[in-house]
């Protein structure tokens, strides 16, 4: 207990730090870390920035010229504005302002700056550069955020260095690039320059990799710093790319416009997809993002019966997303962000089971196969988010779910028309009849389609008067994704076993350097969605050359965003001081988790920079009071002497010689002696005056 209360009178009592050099790369830090932010956000948080550097530069310009008598008044109104700005973030999540987690990222920093009165203050500052980084890396989606890491990175390593430099110097050493002896060498400066920038370099990259970057619930609600969208959301699918190829139904090359993003899905259509980029998705797990299904079948394509009929759901003025369902199913939750790169419909894309959307909008609607339409176009640049759930089955437990279907389910998923051939209900029973349970039934015939027929964008023209399934199975024997769920869905149907046909997009490629997946046209796609009773909806795969499986799969959540999502808060109501408590409690608690982490980040790196200069001890003494010629045994006693300071928290002061450091701190008594032999005697310590340090050590 008596080492805890001399470490923490020794801090409190810590001298006003008068370094310019060290102000300046801690200024570095801070300002490219904030630059970092504003950037990745986008336009509209420049401003912000703009303020918060204004506030950073006369913060450490005040703190510079008033390090040593700081004033009380200036102490307490810092105290008033960091609480001020608290409130701003709270009111900003509950309206639903642009970032205000960022915002108080920034404005935190520089009001921070304004106490950097000291050594340890500036450790703490370095704190706030790490928070704004990680807030700069939940928005970045690309390389770009290894750059101003870089630069700190760089600034850190510096400033860390200056700070062993200016150490020395107080303890009386000599860099050796200026030495006494005019045959001591010193190694080139480009050499160390080289080794320095190595450094920040491998630094930059390890935190590059390891730093989440939204894996749960984003810290920072993924509002786009856009004019949210106006008006009720439309009944009608519009898509934004619609070529003038559709009217003919035949595609000679390549299309960005996927014919299955409309209220018609025409399967007389024939062309491919191109490669272009149409979003990219931050997820903590893989899986096929959806936009909606299609219910009637009437032999050439399919549509969604009574389209128009759609549920609005309104967002209120305190809430900060929207609640997709009342009851949401038992499961383990998991968030995507979607950054839109190329025009797509008015359709949200969602992966598992929805049930929270960020979306900057007024109002959305739920069509009545769970498509999420929204007012607007999703036009370049727009960042959305959805909180989902990973649906739970087991087959064997799909197998015990029997027939019982709810009559308004069997009125619209078994509708089939006139065209669907004999051939076709021959080729399903047929498929269906060694098999007992509906899941059996489902999973003969999507492998029986996986097997048969092989994959092609441009199959020959739908003939005249002809069932599209008919011809695809018994005719063609090739097609694309629609053709392949459009047979198992018409074949399920025959056999009475509800079935709809669903659009949206593959998971794209996964980009495992910057943890995203990359969509691009051609992952335009189609599946199959089977009714089991009790479970709902469950999605197959019948297509040849996909994933395999739409299901969520390789869950892998990441612990720095996603573990405040584990604390179960209280619900209450929103329009009491209750409610805001906890709503307030239920925001900021992951941003307190990721700084308390960080923190313990801090002393891990503070400790692993002591114990690199450690080993770095069996080299040449960077620093010496006398000639070169017979150092070594110098070296080590005064090494020894600084590792003991740092070991016991027993730093010498600048005003006290060795003996009077020794007066303080008994322990250093016998070490005193030897250091001024090695400091101060012409003849370089003996063998047995090192061993004797050492084992005092």
């Amino acid at each position: 207990m008596g080492k805890l209360i001399d470490w923490y009178k020794n801090r409190n009592a810590a001298p006003a730090e008068t370094s310019a050099e060290l102000r300046w790369w801690l200024f570095l830090g801070m300002a490219v870390s904030m630059v970092g932010v504003a950037i990745t956000a986008g336009i509209t948080m420049w401003p912000f920035a703009a303020v918060a550097l204004a506030g950073l530069w006369f913060g450490h310009r005040y703190a510079s010229q008033n390090c040593k008598e700081p004033n009380p008044k200036v102490k307490r109104r810092v105290f008033i504005l960091l609480h001020v700005a608290f409130f701003y973030m709270l009111v900003g999540i509950g309206v639903g302002l642009p970032y205000p987690q960022a915002q108080m990222a920034m404005f935190g920093m520089a009001l921070i700056s304004w106490e950097i009165m000291n050594r340890s203050n500036m450790y703490t500052g370095w704190l706030f550069v790490l928070a704004n980084l990680h807030v700069t890396a939940t928005l970045s989606r690309g390389f770009l955020f290894f750059v101003p890491l870089l630069i700190v990175a760089g600034c850190f390593l510096a400033f860390m260095w200056t700070v062993e430099r200016l150490d020395a110097v107080k303890e009386g050493y000599k860099p050796l690039s200026q030495p006494n002896n005019a045959s001591a060498t010193a190694d080139p400066a480009w050499r160390w320059w080289a080794r320095f920038g190595g450094m920040a370099f491998g630094v930059a990259i390890v935190v590059f990799f390891l730093i989440p970057r939204f894996a749960g619930a984003p810290i920072v609600p993924p509002f786009t710093l856009r004019i949210p969208m106006q008006g009720g959301p439309q009944g009608q699918i519009i898509n934004p790319a619609v070529p003038l190829v559709q009217v003919e139904g035949v595609s000679e090359g390549t299309s960005e416009y996927y014919h299955g993003f409309d209220s018609r899905l025409d399967l007389s259509y024939r062309g491919g997809l191109s490669t272009a980029t149409m979003m990219y998705v931050r997820s903590p797990a893989r899986s096929y993002w959806r936009s909606h299904a299609y219910d009637f079948y009437d032999g050439r394509s399919w549509v969604q019966s009574g389209g128009d009929e759609v549920e609005i759901i309104k967002r209120q003025l305190e809430d900060v997303s929207f609640e997709l369902t009342e009851d949401p199913p038992i499961g383990q939750a998991f968030t995507q962000t979607f950054f839109i790169a190329n025009n797509l419909p008015n359709i949200a894309f969602t992966g598992g089971t929805p049930v929270e959307l960020f979306l900057p909008a007024e109002q959305i609607a739920i069509d009545s196969t769970g498509g999420i339409r929204l007012a607007e176009t999703l036009d370049t640049g727009l960042t959305y988010s959805v909180r989902s759930i990973v649906p739970v089955y087991e087959p064997e437990l799909l197998r015990l779910t029997g027939t019982d279907y709810p009559l308004e389910i069997r009125e619209k998923y078994l509708q089939l028309p006139d065209t669907v051939t004999q051939r076709t209900r021959d080729l399903a029973a047929e498929l269906v009849s060694p098999y007992d349970t509906a899941y059996d039934q489902v999973k003969a015939i999507e492998a029986h389609l996986l097997v048969t027929y092989p994959y092609d964008y441009f199959p020959p023209p739908q003939k005249p008067n002809t069932d599209s399934v008919d011809q695809f199975l018994f005719v063609d024997q090739t097609g694309y994704c629609e053709h392949y769920v459009s047979a198992m869905v018409v074949m399920l149907r025959s056999q009475g076993i509800p079935a709809r046909l669903v659009s949206g997009f593959g998971s794209g490629r996964y980009d495992m350097i910057n943890n995203l997946y990359q969509v691009r046209a051609l992952d335009a796609h189609s599946w199959v969605e089977v009714y089991f009773p009790g479970y709902g909806w469950i999605p197959f795969e019948p297509t040849p050359g996909w994933d395999g499986t739409p299901h969520v799969t390789d869950f892998n959540r990441s612990f720095f965003s996603s573990a405040a999502g584990a604390l179960n808060l209280p619900a209450i109501p929103f329009g009491t001081v209750a409610s805001a408590v906890a709503s307030a409690l239920s925001a900021v608690m992951a941003p307190l988790m990721v700084i308390g982490l960080l923190v313990g980040l801090g002393f891990a790196l503070r400790w692993g920079w002591r114990r690199f200069q450690e080993i770095l001890a069996d080299r040449p003494p960077a620093y010496s009071k006398l000639s070169e010629s017979n150092n070594q045994s110098r070296g080590k006693i005064l090494r020894t002497y600084r590792r003991q300071q740092r070991r016991h928290n027993a730093p010498r002061q600048p005003e006290q010689t060795t003996q009077n450091h020794a007066a303080v701190y008994d322990r250093f008594g016998q070490l005193a002696d030897l250091v001024d032999i090695a400091a101060y005697r012409p003849e370089p310590p003996t063998a047995e005056e090192v061993e004797q340090a050492k084992i005092i050590e």
